[in-house]
């Protein structure tokens, strides 16, 4: 059916250092977004052309 992903809370640091040429990939849910967010607009801003996949869930309330 896919692969599957175990995740569990807030893990690791959220920097990014611009001398990385990638790829970036960045996994978020609620809130949590708003860092990542910070960071792919930042490499849009200054033009860099490093790889980025941004892995988002938000949870829907019935």
């Amino acid at each position: 059916m896919g692969d599957v992903i175990d995740v569990r809370g807030p893990h690791g640091n959220f920097t990014w250092n611009e001398p990385d040429d990638g790829p970036v990939l960045l996994v978020a849910a609620g809130s949590g977004v708003v860092p990542f967010m910070a960071m792919i607009r930042y490499a849009s801003i200054k033009g860099l052309s490093v790889p980025m996949l941004l892995l988002f869930h938000q949870r829907l309330k019935n």
